[in-house]
């Protein structure tokens, strides 16, 4: 798919799942700050059995690319409801001997608070999963809201992970990430359009009217880039 070259976009996120071709490409199209995911989530999501001695050859390759392209945020693989949250912080440790940089750990609330705010005084960015699989229900966003304030308060930035709420600027998250831009495109014939300082979505999937997948990717990227922008000055 082409990127929009006359809208460039500010930030990127790219999972090393996809190859580091896709990863170059992608870094160097990042105006301003490129993150480098580990690709847990696509792990997570995969039909066949994943084996930690899997996970260790590509955690390797993991760390050689962050080395050999200087990448400043990357994501630690957070496989907790794999492996259990003790292999995630060996191999947490893992990544940050053989990078000799700080990973941005993933927090989730089978964690706890306590592991949470203990995370906050030794990490200066980590980031929140669990929305994208509705692990976090929506009763508990209040409390993601106060974890959040608490954090931006003590000068640590957050990233929430796969995040396409509308209401992102009631929280003080330093970043977002989301696919649905694309994943609507193709199961939804949903089109994003940018218009009044927010995000609309337009359903053009009805009756059975076929539409253009590529085609409609790319105006939703478009119009996502826009949105971008238009965050970056809040």
């Amino acid at each position: 798919m082409e990127i929009i070259q006359e809208n460039k976009p500010l930030y990127i996120l790219e999972t090393f799942f996809n190859g580091k071709q896709e990863c170059d490409f992608k870094k160097n199209l990042a105006a301003k700050e490129f993150m480098l995911d580990s690709g847990a989530f696509t792990f997570m999501n995969s039909k066949s059995n994943v084996k930690a001695e899997q996970i260790e050859e590509y955690l390797h390759n993991y760390c050689k690319y962050i080395k050999q392209s200087n990448i400043s945020n990357f994501i630690e693989m957070d496989l907790d409801c794999i492996f259990g949250y003790e292999q995630v912080k060996s191999w947490r440790k893992q990544i940050e001997k053989e990078t000799n940089k700080q990973v941005i750990p993933v927090w989730h609330k089978s964690r706890g608070i306590e592991d949470y705010k203990k995370t906050l005084k030794e990490y200066n960015y980590i980031a929140i999963g669990g929305f994208a699989i509705k692990e976090i229900k929506q009763k508990e966003f209040d409390n993601i809201r106060k974890m959040v304030r608490f954090a931006f308060l003590n000068g640590k930035k957050i990233h929430a992970l796969g995040y396409s709420r509308k209401d992102i600027l009631t929280y003080n998250f330093y970043s977002v990430d989301s696919a649905s831009w694309k994943i609507q495109a193709a199961l939804g014939g949903m089109l994003y359009k940018f218009s009044d300082n927010t995000i609309k979505i337009i359903n053009v999937k009805k009756d059975g009217y076929k539409t253009d997948i590529k085609k409609l990717k790319c105006c939703n990227l478009k119009e996502i880039i826009k949105y971008q922008y238009y965050l970056d000055t809040k």
